[in-house]
């Protein structure tokens, strides 16, 4: 059946995250081989890309780079923790608990600021639908401590954590500024290309391929800012469009069901 299918899909999804995630911990943990290093040190763009204070480095696993990595690690995170509570043996339960804690790990040491962000967007989001939940309200609060404390505790020189404090210290980095000043210089572009530049032209890592248009090695970090600029605003309008069908459909079917698998895999 559709439901025997689905269910084997996210086993298989979750079993290859958590091997991901465990060779970023091992990445972390006992550093880069030398081959890898090698790819790093191969071109100051990747340098730069990657480093992070005091020699650290941004970890990607077997992924092509950081920000595939941590993305892919936020949302396996988010859709593992809720089809947890369609989970009924307790050994499966802590099985699955540690690979979750193994793709929160991976997922802060990839140094992927988008990551943190819908992470804890996807937290708010699932608080918000299962609120009258009693162990929504639990978990909610234990959330809320758990944030506080890496925000605002007495933690101090662990890069993971200063770079998890970055995306919710929004006056406080410059690199965000940055990126305001970017946004702006190319707002003229993009107002006057409703189709965009292509499909590739975008970002430093397309530079070559890309020398001579005027959207080479332009930083977008935003992946609508990407879209904006590569398919343009009409694009940029459609795949919004998109994106809400999608939630709003789910969120209408979830409502319409009171079968807890099928829920659990509307909320994911």
């Amino acid at each position: 059946s559709a439901l025997v299918s689905i269910k084997r899909f996210f086993k298989i999804f979750f079993f290859m995250c958590v091997l991901a995630a465990l060779y970023g911990c091992y990445q972390e943990w006992f550093g880069y081989p030398k081959y890898e290093l090698n790819y790093i040190f191969s071109s100051p763009l990747l340098m730069g890309l990657y480093s992070l204070d005091n020699g650290n480095y941004r970890k990607f696993s077997s992924l092509s780079d950081p920000t595939s990595f941590g993305i892919l690690m936020a949302a396996m995170a988010l859709i593992a923790m809720i089809l947890l509570r369609t989970v009924k043996k307790n050994i499966r339960i802590i099985l699955a608990g540690v690979g979750i804690l193994s793709l929160l790990l991976s997922m802060g040491y990839s140094g992927t600021r988008t990551a943190y962000a819908i992470f804890v967007a996807g937290l708010v989001l699932y608080i918000m639908m299962t609120i009258t939940n009693r162990n929504t309200l639990i978990f909610a609060t234990i959330a809320f401590v758990g944030f506080v404390v890496i925000i605002f505790g007495p933690i101090y020189g662990n890069a993971t954590i200063n770079r998890i404090r970055t995306t919710f210290e929004f006056s406080d980095d410059a690199s965000y500024q940055v990126r305001d000043d970017n946004r702006a210089a190319v707002q003229p572009y993009l107002r006057s290309h409703p189709i965009g530049g292509g499909i590739g032209r975008t970002g430093v890592l397309n530079m070559e391929q890309n020398a001579n248009h005027p959207l080479a090695g332009f930083p977008t970090d935003s992946g609508f800012l990407r879209a904006g600029l590569e398919l343009g605003w009409i694009g940029l309008i459609i795949q919004c469009l998109l994106y809400f069908v999608v939630v709003q459909q789910g969120i209408r079917a979830y409502y319409a069901t009171r079968d807890p698998f099928k829920r659990a895999i509307l909320l994911a």
